[in-house]
């Protein structure tokens, strides 16, 4: 008889009853773990990742070198006092007598190198915030644009699945007029292949919306252990309104330029810094003595002390701080150089932007009018054509075929145009919406 021990009754009682009070969302079955599905828009999105992006955290962490500088700064003294001892034999003829000194010193710092320090190092963390900045603001365009293209990912697959239904349709029409004699066999497998191709299609148009998908969870930094669909409507096609308003806002906003600005600050902050290091610090000390009498012939040896108070101050004959200063006023240099090109090239390229999302937006105007329209309202009329013996199965295909590419370009533009929004937006350094208007179509709705 077999006696299971007591120890593993306890342990096999305790897993059951733990497995058993688990939630389903965390219960491991097999090697597949259900995973909770969180359905989040755009201004949800945008204020997750405001928080937790990665790539924020990362540019918030490299402010902690500019942090340690400003604490490193803000020290009293960056020197520590020295103390020395000296102990020797005075002689006089026969006679000895014991001498012993110790001294104190301090070096300091004078004309103002600690307030130069610290401004330097302040404006060094002031640097480090406008880059975050950047990052953030570099990270919201990315998040945007990602969640525009996630909507018209599930548009397309929307439509390759509309396309695998017609296709489908299509091989039962065609078996029908098979079976009736209408149409020869091979016609039949020609209509069988529409159909797997179009529902490989479909299978891809959704892998491809759950990469997205993944993409935006990655970038806005949500947890792993959930997963993320996108909530909104396809984007519109929208025009500028006041141009010269847009780059005008543009030079106030934009993050990049404003680093810029903080960085030559910062070398500057820095190049004065290192000018007042050339400065030399004078030491300060107290001596006290004890000098050991020597007693002459026939008299009594008398010790003495002596108090003595020290300066000294190096002679900036050769060390004058040379190459600290000259990387310190070439980096200042350099800065402004960065600063006026940035600004001198940035007026051109806010103007280009925009030219860009005016001519996308009419790209998507022309495709509402020439191709939307006409896709939504023909493509269930080509198996009627079919049916009725108006088109041949390959004349059905090819019409199908330009529908399908006209959706496709349509969609594409509209990506092109998102694109085009992004990159604006990413130049203002602020939501640009005040100054974009959306376009009518000829239906009457906003695209």
């Amino acid at each position: 008889m077999r006696v299971l021990c007591p120890t593993l009754v306890l342990t096999c009682l305790s897993t059951h009853i733990a497995f058993a009070g688990t939630p389903q969302s965390s219960v491991v079955t097999g090697v597949q773990k259900v995973v909770r599905t969180d359905h989040v828009t755009l201004a949800e999105l945008l204020a997750h990742a405001d928080v937790h992006a990665p790539r924020l955290e990362v540019a918030q962490g490299g402010r902690l070198r500019a942090h340690a500088q400003v604490e490193a700064a803000g020290r009293l003294q960056p020197y520590n006092p020295s103390i020395s001892f000296g102990l020797g034999r005075r002689s006089q003829g026969n006679q000895t007598g014991l001498d012993a000194e110790v001294e104190i010193q301090q070096q300091l710092r004078v004309a103002g190198q600690r307030r130069r320090e610290q401004a330097a190092a302040k404006q060094l963390d002031a640097s480090g915030m406008a880059d975050v900045k950047v990052v953030r603001w570099a990270i919201h365009t990315e998040i945007h644009r990602t969640f525009q293209l996630a909507v018209t990912a599930r548009e397309r697959a929307r439509l390759a699945e509309e396309l695998a239904e017609f296709t489908r349709e299509m091989e039962s029409l065609v078996s029908r007029r098979v079976e009736v004699g209408e149409e020869s066999p091979m016609v039949l497998e020609l209509a069988r292949a529409e159909r797997v191709l179009a529902e490989a299609n479909s299978l891809d148009r959704q892998a491809r919306v759950q990469a997205i998908d993944s993409e935006l969870a990655e970038a806005a930094g949500w947890p792993g252990d959930r997963s993320l669909t996108v909530v909104g409507s396809l984007p519109v096609a929208r025009r500028l309104v006041a141009m010269e308003a847009l780059v005008e806002a543009a030079f106030r906003a934009n993050p990049t330029l404003a680093s810029f600005r903080a960085q030559r600050e910062w070398a500057s902050a820095e190049s004065y810094a290192q000018t007042r290091r050339a400065i030399p610090s004078p030491t300060f000390g107290v001596r006290y003595a004890r000098e050991g009498g020597v007693a002459a012939q026939g008299g009594s040896a008398v010790d003495t002390d002596v108090w003595m108070g020290t300066v000294s101050l190096p002679i900036p004959m050769f060390a004058r701080n040379q190459g600290a200063r000259l990387r310190a006023n070439a980096d200042h240099e350099l800065s402004r150089i960065r600063e006026r090109v940035a600004a001198k090239r940035f007026d051109r390229q806010v103007r280009r932007a925009a030219a860009l999302v005016e001519a996308s937006a009419r790209r998507v105007v022309s495709f509402e009018i020439g191709v939307l329209g006409a896709y939504a309202r023909n493509l269930s009329a080509l198996l009627r054509a079919y049916e009725v013996g108006e088109l041949d199965l390959f004349q059905l295909t090819q019409a199908r075929q330009r529908m399908w590419q006209g959706r496709l370009s349509a969609l594409d533009a509209l990506e092109d145009h998102v694109g085009a929004v992004a990159d604006l937006e990413g130049l203002v350094g602020a939501e640009i919406g005040e100054f974009l208007f959306a376009t009518k179509s000829v239906r009457g709705e906003s695209l």
